[in-house]
């Protein structure tokens, strides 16, 4: 694995996205243009959020990943209305932002953009919750991968620095390569941006009993392309997940078995499997956030939220 990492318990939200943003660039991923925010500079063709202090009102970033596959992804990341809080709007696209009217404090658009956290419009958005609203409960933690994990990512935050609760997150945001994927599924990723979540039951948290399901094409390039929701599959029949306690340990050494985590289109008319996200699986045992997991290498996998384990630089974590 060859993934950046990021980790920090941050004084301010700018030193959050901050962080953010310059561990997209040491994986490999560009800033395509950006904005300081209210009364700041614009920067039609490049980064000029240069220290975390220049993430002010509506400030913002577009950063795009280098050429996979034929295709690149863009993310636009915009800060909250307050210089100091823990809003967000992100859209995630395709197409270049190279539409609208952009400047200080207004992103670009682009042709097939979807907005995976906020609302409102370019010119007037409307921020979300993304991180707690006090700052100080926020212990961040990020990772990217390069061309080999196909520039997958997540954002953590959690809360509770010296033990942090085995159900909840403050925030969960990611993009992820997709595994066992159809051969004619150009954008084989699953989307999330999730606040303020309690990740409580491994199999439904992200689907549509317990949670805010994941976001993806569904034939992206093809007749019926739509960006649509992709909720976990069930582990169990009719969402039961007693199969996964029932199964147990490894009776040869006690090891404790990882499970895929799939993910299947919930279209009435179009239902099936979309592939298994890459990065993440699912422990049979749950443990706190931030535990660590040493499988192939020391430290190579990372638990949030209960049963979701994911996979990790082999960093020691700070908390």
């Amino acid at each position: 694995m060859t993934y950046f990492y990021n980790t920090l318990k941050p004084t301010t939200f700018q030193e959050a996205v901050f962080a953010f943003k310059e561990t997209l660039k040491l994986a490999g991923w560009s800033i395509t243009s950006s904005g300081t925010g209210t009364s700041g500079t614009y920067n039609a063709t490049g980064d000029n959020i240069v220290t975390a202090t220049n993430l002010g009102v509506r400030a913002w970033f577009v950063a795009a990943h280098p050429t996979l596959d034929g295709y690149q992804r863009y993310l636009c990341y915009q800060m909250d209305t307050s210089s100091n809080s823990g809003g967000a709007r992100i859209k995630m696209a395709w197409a270049p932002y190279s539409s609208g009217s952009p400047s200080a404090n207004t992103v670009p658009g682009s042709a097939d953009e979807q907005v995976l956290i906020g609302s409102g419009t370019d010119a007037s958005p409307t921020t979300a919750t993304f991180f707690a609203a006090t700052v100080s409960l926020n212990n961040v933690f990020i990772s990217c991968g390069n061309a080999a994990e196909k520039y997958s990512f997540y954002l953590l935050s959690h809360n509770n620095v010296t033990a942090p609760s085995i159900d909840y997150v403050n925030t969960v945001f990611f993009m992820q390569y997709l595994n066992n994927a159809n051969a004619l599924d150009i954008d084989p990723y699953v989307y999330h941006a999730l606040t303020n979540a309690t990740l409580s039951n491994s199999s439904n948290v992200f689907g549509s009993n317990g949670g805010s399901p994941m976001k993806g094409w569904y034939k992206k390039g093809l007749t019926g392309a739509a960006f649509t929701t992709y909720p976990v599959v069930f582990y169990g029949g009719d969402g039961a997940v007693a199969m996964l306690s029932d199964i147990g340990t490894n009776p040869f050494d006690g090891s404790v078995p990882l499970f895929p985590l799939m993910v299947g289109r919930s279209n009435t008319t179009n239902n099936g499997i979309k592939g298994i996200v890459r990065d993440i699986s699912i422990s049979l045992t749950p443990r706190g956030n931030l535990t660590t997991l040493s499988v192939g290498s020391a430290r190579d996998k990372i638990f949030f939220g209960k049963n979701y384990v994911i996979n990790h630089s082999g960093d020691k974590v700070a908390i």
